[in-house]
Parts: structure tokens; C-alpha cells; sequence
């Protein structure tokens, strides 16, 4: 496939379409779309070219270092989108990079088996997926772990009282969290499925996979996102839980 500015003007040209529509029926939406549309093709841009440069380098230490950047900026977005404070980001980052190491490198090890892990093709994608995934469920499972632990401060104080351990004390606050997480993974798992693993799988089509090959890596994509985002959310509540018991222990 040959690839040219042509095309790519080509297109663009695309977009008179729905443009022709707003303008005739709601010129506001019309300038809602071409901002959303602009700031859509100037992050793709931008992240395509870096992403092409570490691609193209195809060295493990910038692969890893870009990794690590896109978990910051992930864990980021979902502080700010579950209005959490500023104390849960080192708890979300954390949780987003422990869960996308580590089912990133058990699918490209043990499942997939490929002879280098750490080809920058093949890294930076799937850790991509696995990270943008986890952070929309950290958002909501934060959030709902912050609110349980306000909500059932009494009665863990009634069961640490009576003799029950940290851990059983918390169980009611980490039950309304991993139903809040499980829910929204769930909720993702199920439009990923519908409507964005389908793409993923004709975009492999497209860039030359075999079929049978590109129907295993979307099953594995699919899968590994749930576990993965899952994964965030225990190590992201228990790290949490490590700073909040420690920020409200009595100096001496």
C-alpha cells in the first residue's frame, strides 16, 4: 500500500460530508465538530510521529521510557476525570504500570511467544491498549474506594473494635469498589468487543496479518484489557490503602 500526501488530502475530503450536514442543519455543531476534529487530527499527529520515532528506534530503554510516560499521563487524565485527590495519583500510576508489565509481558511471553518482548512494534501498542483501558476503570474504582471508606468509617471502627482484622474491617469499601471497577470494565469490555476490537481486527487485516493470526491477537487484546484493568485496580487499592492508613496514624 502505497502511501502519499494525496491520500492523505484525499481523505480529508471525507469530512465534507458531515460538514455539509452541520452547516445546513446546525452551524453551532458545525464549530463543535471542526475544534473536536482539529484536536483530534493534532494528538493523533503528534502521537504518531513519537510514536513512529520509538518504533523506529526499536530500543528497549526508550520503549520502556515511553511506556512509563503514557502510564503518567494516563494516571493523570483519570485523577482529574474522577475528581481524585491529588494523594491517589502515585497509587493509579503505580497500578497502571504493575498490571500493563505485567499481563503486556504475559501476553507477548507465554501467550503469543514471541522471540523478542521487547520489540518496540509490538510493546508499544499493546501496553498502549492495556494502559488506556485500566485508566478509565481506576477513575471510577478510586472514586468509589475514597466515598466507601467515608461511608463505612464507622463500622470499620465497630469491627476493628471487635477484634477484625484491617482487611475485614475494609471489606465493605473494597466490595463497592470492585463492583464499581468490575462495572466499568465490564461496560468496556462489552463496547471494546462490540465496537472497537472489530476495527483492531480489520486494521490487522489491513497492515497484512493473517486472519487466523489476527483473530488470536484480538481475542488476546480483549482478554488481556479485563484482566489487565482489573489487575490496576487491586494494586491501585492497595497502595492507597498503605497511604491513606499511614497518613492518618497518630505522630509521636
Amino acid at each position: 500500500m502505497e502511501l502519499s500526501y494525496l491520500s492523505i488530502v484525499l481523505c480529508l475530503l471525507l469530512l465534507a460530508i458531515p460538514a455539509c450536514m452541520f452547516y445546513l442543519y446546525d452551524e453551532q455543531l458545525l464549530v463543535k465538530g471542526t475544534g473536536a476534529i482539529v484536536r483530534m487530527l493534532v494528538q493523533v499527529i503528534v502521537g504518531g510521529l513519537l510514536t513512529y520515532f520509538v518504533i523506529v528506534s526499536d530500543d528497549y530503554r526508550i520503549s520502556l521510557l515511553w511506556v512509563l510516560l503514557l502510564a503518567a499521563l494516563a494516571a493523570f487524565g483519570a485523577v482529574r476525570k474522577g475528581h481524585l485527590p491529588a494523594i491517589q495519583y502515585v497509587p493509579v500510576l503505580l497500578g497502571l504500570l504493575v498490571s500493563s508489565l505485567a499481563v503486556g509481558f504475559y501476553l507477548l511471553m507465554a501467550v503469543a511467544r514471541v522471540p523478542n518482548p521487547l520489540q518496540a512494534s509490538l510493546l508499544v501498542p499493546l501496553m498502549a491498549l492495556l494502559i488506556g483501558h485500566s485508566a478509565a476503570v481506576e477513575s471510577r474504582g478510586v472514586n468509589a474506594w475514597l466515598q466507601a471508606r467515608h461511608d463505612y468509617r464507622e463500622q470499620y471502627e465497630y469491627l476493628r473494635g471487635n477484634g477484625a482484622t484491617h482487611l475485614k474491617a475494609l471489606a465493605p469499601s473494597i466490595r463497592r469498589a470492585m463492583q464499581q471497577g468490575l462495572a466499568a470494565s465490564l461496560a468496556n469490555a462489552k463496547n471494546t468487543g462490540l465496537y472497537a476490537l472489530p476495527l483492531l481486527l480489520c486494521a490487522l487485516l489491513l497492515a497484512g496479518m493473517p486472519p487466523l493470526q489476527s483473530l488470536a491477537w484480538t481475542v488476546y487484546l480483549c482478554v488481556g484489557c479485563l484482566a489487565a484493568s482489573v489487575l490496576a485496580l487491586v494494586v491501585t487499592l492497595w497502595v492507597s490503602d498503605r497511604l491513606l492508613t499511614s497518613s492518618n496514624k497518630p505522630s509521636k
